[in-house]
């Protein structure tokens, strides 16, 4: 009891101390927020703030406008008449978004022909039909939007439609690397794949301003044919050599419509077959479940109906509605660096991505196939995108080449390839794809997919899918893993 008394003697006084600091503590915590709360703007004031925050940008935006005379393309002639030609590019007010004409050698610049303007239109109305009411509802995107505060600029990615190009626009548009890059291409992936995007101003975090700040931001997204994507997926994803993916997306396919499959399947997913990977998406998408952002449906993961887009561009058209936006920000050295040979540089880069990643992934190939056979699949890749002719044989009769003499031979077997014939193949290759899944299985594709295909407007039907004689036409020529 003694030693009870002495050490309560001892310590009490401590105690006593360290409850008065925390009640100090408290105070002080207690105090700042009162003050915080009390100089936030109240509901008028806060409206009224974030206006003459977007006023302050929008004046900056004001000064870009005069710089679309110096920043257009050189229009070629119509047929020596000395008119100039009319372009599908427009050029769009930062303000007002109305429609501005562009003085070019003395002629205009007009909107004549579909532009993504029309297709953000389009969306728009579509989903006025769809909903019967244009108010922004629902659950926005904005956590994975990118965002620009200099340009006021809002872009939703979808993946499989251009979305690491546009991740590389918007790395050179914060700034913050000490690299001068003349155009987006030569970011390298990595650095735009992991920038740490510009966060969005606080008060959009709040659901009554998502509205205001919606409305004074341009917004933007790019769109793909659904039956393009998906086959763009598997080809990039499961067909070439790349482990991360026949674990996320082989594996399953296999297991979810493979009835005798092997172990070492079952075990890599190194030779899923396009009509299983369709059915496995086509399942995920139905149920929710073990989705991805590659094969996601492009209105689930940007919601046009929630978010008007005021430009939907499309991958059909990437390089003409690419310029037109770099035109509509001012980013006149991305068009004079990229204008003449946009598709050139798109191409080679296409072509060192394809093969640079297996070498990174070597280790992993090789317990699942000969390394030698993987770069055969890597250029079947390049063939199955419509890169390199399939005329042009794999050239390598070495069991390993490096990398370096990998770019260079198929950098000049696609300038062998004729564009005519690369364009015929990928047409074929699709068809060999589409025609090669039970017709259950697509009808329930297009199901899935409805809304990518109603409100960007494309065909969800087509004949050289879907009119044929039998249910299922085995891959034979290109998607076999046994011609490769």
């Amino acid at each position: 009891m003694a030693d009870g008394r002495y050490w309560s003697r001892r310590f009490n006084p401590m105690f006593r101390l360290l409850r008065r600091r925390t009640m100090i503590l408290f105070l002080f915590v207690l105090l700042l927020y009162i003050f915080y709360i009390l100089s936030m703007p109240q509901k008028g004031e806060t409206v009224r703030w974030y206006k003459e925050w977007h006023l302050i940008n929008a004046s900056k935006a004001s000064h870009r406008i005069a710089d679309y005379k110096t920043a257009l393309l050189p229009l070629p002639k119509n047929n020596g008449t000395g008119s100039d030609l009319l372009l599908t590019l427009a050029a769009e007010n930062l303000l007002t978004w109305k429609n501005l004409e562009l003085t070019q050698n003395s002629g205009k610049i007009k909107i004549t022909l579909k532009s993504g303007l029309d297709a953000g239109a389009h969306a728009k109305s579509v989903c006025q039909n769809l909903t019967g009411n244009l108010s922004y509802k629902g659950n926005f995107p904005l956590p994975q939007m990118h965002y620009s505060s200099q340009y006021s600029l809002l872009y939703c990615p979808v993946e499989k439609v251009g979305s690491t190009f546009w991740r590389r626009v918007f790395y050179i548009l914060y700034g913050k690397s000490l690299q001068i890059y003349n155009h987006p291409l030569e970011v390298p992936i990595v650095d735009a794949l992991t920038q740490k995007y510009e966060i969005l101003p606080r008060l959009v975090r709040m659901p009554n301003q998502v509205r205001i700040f919606l409305n004074n931001s341009f917004k933007f997204m790019f769109v793909r044919n659904p039956f393009s994507r998906i086959l763009s997926a598997y080809v990039d994803k499961v067909f070439s050599p790349n482990p991360v993916y026949w674990k996320n997306f082989g594996i399953p396919s296999i297991r979810n419509s493979r009835n005798n499959a092997s172990k070492h399947s079952l075990t890599c997913g190194h030779d899923a077959t396009f009509p299983e990977f369709l059915r496995y998406v086509v399942e995920s998408e139905s149920t929710l479940r073990n989705r991805d952002s590659h094969f996601k449906g492009m209105t689930s993961l940007c919601k046009p109906c929630s978010v008007h887009y005021n430009f939907v561009g499309k991958m059909e058209t990437f390089e003409r509605d690419a310029i037109f936006l770099f035109h509509k920000l001012g980013m006149k050295s991305f068009v004079q660096a990229m204008s003449d040979k946009f598709t050139s540089m798109s191409v080679y880069d296409s072509i060192v991505d394809s093969i640079k990643g297996p070498y990174h992934w070597k280790r992993n190939i090789d317990r699942c196939i000969p390394f030698e056979q993987s770069q055969r699949r890597t250029w079947r890749k390049l063939q199955l995108k419509g890169i390199i002719s399939m005329s042009q044989s794999y050239p390598f009769r070495e069991d390993e080449v490096s990398k370096e003499t990998f770019i260079h031979v198929a950098w000049n077997a696609h300038q062998n390839s004729s564009t005519e014939e690369l364009k015929a193949q990928k047409k074929t290759v699709a068809q060999e794809a589409f025609i090669s899944v039970p017709l259950r299985d697509l009808e329930l594709f297009t199901n899935v997919f409805k809304d990518d295909f109603t409100i960007f407007e494309y065909d969800d039907s087509p004949e050289e899918y879907f009119n044929r004689t039998q249910n299922v036409q085995p891959v034979s020529q290109y998607l076999s893993f046994k011609s490769v």
